[in-house]
Order: structure tokens, then sequence, then C-alpha cells
């Protein structure tokens, strides 16, 4: 989503892969709306879940954000929006995994699971092996033909849309475990993870519906599976190890997305 606003946001990128916009409005509470009768779905407006990470309300056709948030906070205003955005475009028919991912050969391989599960931290090591990032954090993910495709860069700044082939589910770490361990999952858990791990939070059916669709159809499409990493950044380098020998090879620098 390309981000509107009225003054630049630390932490928040001006630039990569769009298909859509949102106009962000910083105030306080008052200005904002904040408890008040304007937040009732009602008035066209729909209050943002405590997962946001602050107060503020989505215009329910997704085009607006007004984030309760002082000018003082603007070194967090980046990160707010960041959390925010995924439900102001899914009120615009566009679904965001909440998930890391890498570049597989002409695929993509997605980390997903709970937050602090290390999914951005694993992906930041697999970059440092030569691995191509795709997303730390949010993934968008669009319905092309049939396939549920996410953006990839090139070297050459073109962006390509290329299909999610596995997503791995990342599960407690075990501090006594060694190794990895990597188990294959059935499509029906893989749907349930997905919308447990997804934005559904706003109370709006066609917003769960949209994404509910798309999970189904990735679950369809891609190879899932529970992975568990060793605990301790000490072992992180030699898990992401193994995870790129998983990947069968298809993960180094030089595979072209």
């Amino acid at each position: 989503m390309c981000v509107i606003c009225d003054r630049a946001l630390p932490g928040l990128e001006e630039s990569g892969w769009t298909d859509g916009e949102v106009t962000v409005c910083l105030g306080d509470r008052a200005s904002v709306g904040v408890g008040h009768g304007e937040a009732m779905p009602e008035s066209g407006w729909h209050p943002l879940p405590p997962q946001c990470g602050c107060e503020g309300l989505v215009a329910g056709d997704g085009t607006v954000l007004r984030l309760a948030l002082a000018p003082s906070a603007s070194g967090e205003c980046g990160a707010a929006v960041r959390q925010a955005v995924p439900f102001a475009a899914i009120l615009q028919g566009r679904v965001t995994l909440h998930a890391a991912a890498i570049a597989c050969g002409g695929d993509i391989a997605a980390f997903t699971g709970a937050s602090g599960s290390g999914k951005s931290r694993l992906a930041a090591t697999l970059a440092g092996l030569g691995v191509r990032l795709v997303a730390d954090d949010l993934l968008p993910c669009r319905n092309r033909e049939g396939r549920v495709v996410a953006p990839v860069g090139c070297a050459d700044g073109i962006w390509a849309l290329r299909p999610l082939s596995r997503i791995y589910f990342l599960q407690p770490r075990d501090p006594a475990a060694a190794a990895i361990t990597c188990v294959p999952m059935r499509r029906r858990e893989a749907v349930m993870e997905l919308v447990r791990n997804g934005f559904g939070e706003l109370p709006v059916s066609r917003a769960w519906q949209t994404q509910f669709e798309l999970y189904v159809r990735l679950a369809e499409q891609a190879n899932a599976f529970r992975l568990r990493l060793p605990d301790g950044l000490d072992r992180l380098a030699g898990a992401a190890d193994q995870i790129a020998g998983l990947l069968g090879g298809t993960a180094g620098a030089g595979a072209s997305p």
C-alpha cells in the first residue's frame, strides 16, 4: 500500500511495490475521534484492534487511517502505521500475511507465527547467508489467475509477482534441541494457523471472508510445515543453514525471482 501522509515517518519505507493507497492522518485522541460516537461502525469508521499498538480509526472503505499519535512520538509513528495499514488494506480487498519471506527459486517461501516467534530474525539470518529477502514482517498476498502471489523485487528495480510454494509455521523454540524439526501439515491445519496469524480482528464480515478465501487457496497451493527452531542466537545461524538445505539449495543469491 502507498501511504500518503503530511510528514515523513521514520521507520516507514517510502518506496516499494504498491497496488493501492491509504491516507494517514495523525492527531490526538480528540481530533481522531477515539472514544466518541464517531468510532462506531455505523458512522463509517471502525476502531483499530489493540495489536496495532496505538489507538485509531479506519474508514469503512479502507482509504483513510486516523491514528492518535502525538507529533513528539514521530519515532514510533512509522512502526504504528506499518501495523495499522494491513487493516486498511483488507477493507480494500487486499490481504497481508503476517510473515517474513524469502525467494526460493522462482517461488516464495514464507515464515509466519506469533509475535516474537523469530520469523523476522530468521529471515534476516538467511539473508546474511545470501538468500534473497522478500519481506521481514508483512507480506502482501494477492490472488492472480487462481494463484496466491506476492511481490519480489528484482535487481533492476522491477517488481515481479511470484507464487508462494512453501509456508512454515514457527513453533515455540526448544532450549534442548540441537537442530530444527520440520513436520508437514494438513491443509485444514494450515488454514486454521493462517487465520490465527492474520488480520481478522476487525468486526467486518467481508474482511474475514476475503482473508479466509485466500487462506484456503494458499493452503491448497503451498506445502505447509510446522517448524521448530533451537533456542538461542548462537544456534540460529546453524538452523538457518539447515533451513537453506531444506529448501533444496534454491534459495541462494543466484536464484532469480
